[in-house]
């Protein structure tokens, strides 16, 4: 058992586990075959990696073995304690060497847990303490629940190497998108007593399937696209042709998703009042053309209420032009081992659609508007306006600007600007230099799980609907 791979334990249970959960999804979306391998895993994989967070059950045999052992065997030697002021109850000596190897070495259980143990304890243990200690340190001081999140956090990282092995290839380039772990809350983690949190069986049904990478249509019934085209079987066309209209999508995300949420974090996070709400598609921001609306979502951040932790912002208003982009295309063909390398193409992707926001005015302006971006960038600017602009893939996945300003990540790579466009790069360093992203981390921090505890002694994650078809 030692030195092999302990996290694709297989066995008759672990085949039933698995055969259960696929034949749950083929019956709820009433699929014609299994589950594909890859989207078994995604349901398998943790809510904070993009997964649905369901039981996996070759990566947790070995594990939970161990666990429970280890336990056992520290009650057959130390006692168990009922009490925190009383003695620990001592085993009788009968049961007590059952759990000894010495005194029981015919035990296959014995054997098979003393093998298992050291491959387990290399991570259930903290990193700060030796590899050459961590054995008893599992034993007698790691506790149950410490070691099984260092082994969650594990197992995660292997599935998602999973899920891109077992992912065709012609698939693989949507994936960081796919895995994102907002796009799994809504689906398996919110409760339905709330009726704001129930979807309709069709929505529900889409936005699973695209979770888990399954087609959307049978290919001998998908529909041909006004341009002429018939759709493909995972609704990638909607999202790249120019003659379907995303303005469903992009008013349900601003008004039903954004909106709502943003007005509740920023009062909570002291970053706005009750006189300042969220608003949607202003005009009169730019005084030589008061009817173009360079704001999707807008707010006005008010530091002297006393109640943020947060720099006073130099900004009168802040508010962001949200764009739905297409899925990326494929990386090359030696990106195809590179976990890292397909994210990378994913946030390439969604930093062009920003830039092309930056530096081009669309073609949804005003009647005779003769302005070019740069000149509204530039009065923006110097109005103390703060411009971002949210990039959104099909699969719900953030650029990176929206995912600097909710969570504080950094691009892995900024973007950078022609000499010409001297207002869009000064507007886009403004964004990174933005520290309005702590709002959402003032609430995260609550939510989010510890870092790594101290060395002690103990006894003890919206995937976007497809656009409809204009009819005009």
């Amino acid at each position: 058992m030692s030195g092999v791979n302990w996290e694709g334990w297989e066995g008759p249970l672990i085949d039933a586990t698995n055969h259960l959960i696929s034949n749950f999804f083929k019956q709820l979306l009433g699929l014609s075959t299994s589950l594909p391998s890859h989207s078994l895993f995604i349901a398998q994989g943790g809510i904070p990696s993009g997964g649905l967070g369901l039981y996996r059950p070759g990566a947790r045999a070995i594990p939970d073995f161990v666990l429970t052992m280890a336990k056992a065997s520290n009650y057959a030697e130390h006692g168990i304690r009922f009490h925190a002021e009383a003695p620990n109850y001592i085993l009788p000596s009968s049961i007590r060497s059952l759990y000894n190897l010495a005194s029981n070495t015919s035990s296959l259980t014995l054997q098979r847990f003393r093998l298992a143990l050291p491959t387990i304890a290399l991570i259930a243990v903290s990193h700060r303490v030796p590899s050459d200690q961590r054995i008893d340190h599992f034993l007698n001081r790691t506790s149950t629940n410490s070691a099984r999140h260092r082994l969650r956090l594990h197992t995660s990282c292997t599935t998602t190497s999973l899920i891109y092995n077992e992912t065709p290839t012609h698939l693989r380039h949507i994936l960081p998108g796919a895995l994102s772990s907002h796009t799994s809350y809504p689906l398996i983690h919110m409760s339905r007593s709330n009726a704001k949190h129930r979807l309709n069986n069709f929505d529900f049904t889409i936005m699973l399937k695209r979770k888990l990478v399954l087609p959307l249509y049978h290919p001998a019934s998908a529909p041909v696209c006004k341009c002429g085209t018939t759709h493909d079987i995972y609704g990638h066309h909607h999202f790249r042709c120019t003659r379907i209209s995303k303005k469903f999508v992009h008013d349900y995300i601003n008004t039903q998703a954004l909106q709502p949420v943003l007005q509740q974090v920023l009062r909570t996070a002291g970053i706005t009042d009750n006189s300042s709400p969220v608003q949607t598609e202003v005009p009169h921001h730019i005084q030589q053309q008061p009817l173009l609306r360079p704001f999707d979502i807008e707010y006005q951040p008010n530091h002297s209420l006393g109640d943020s932790n947060l720099p006073p912002s130099r900004f009168a208003i802040c508010g962001a032009d949200i764009t739905i982009d297409h899925c990326p295309d494929p990386p090359s063909a030696s990106a195809l081992e590179d976990i890292s390398l397909y994210t990378a193409n994913a946030e390439r992707c969604l930093q062009t659609a920003e830039k092309r926001k930056f530096t081009t005015m669309g073609n949804s302006t005003v009647t005779g508007n003769t302005m070019t971006r740069e000149d509204v960038l530039h009065t923006l600017s110097t109005n103390a306006k703060l411009l971002q602009i949210w990039a959104i893939c099909p699969y719900g996945g953030m650029g990176p600007m929206l995912r600097r300003f909710l969570f504080g990540d950094d691009p892995i790579r900024p973007l950078s600007f022609t000499p010409n466009k001297p207002h869009a790069a000064k507007m886009y360093l403004e964004s990174l230099r933005a520290p309005l992203h702590m709002a959402f981390f003032l609430l995260q921090t609550h939510r989010g799980l510890p870092p790594d505890p101290p060395i002690r002694n103990s006894t003890a994650t919206p995937t976007l609907r497809p656009p409809q078809e204009s009819t005009s």
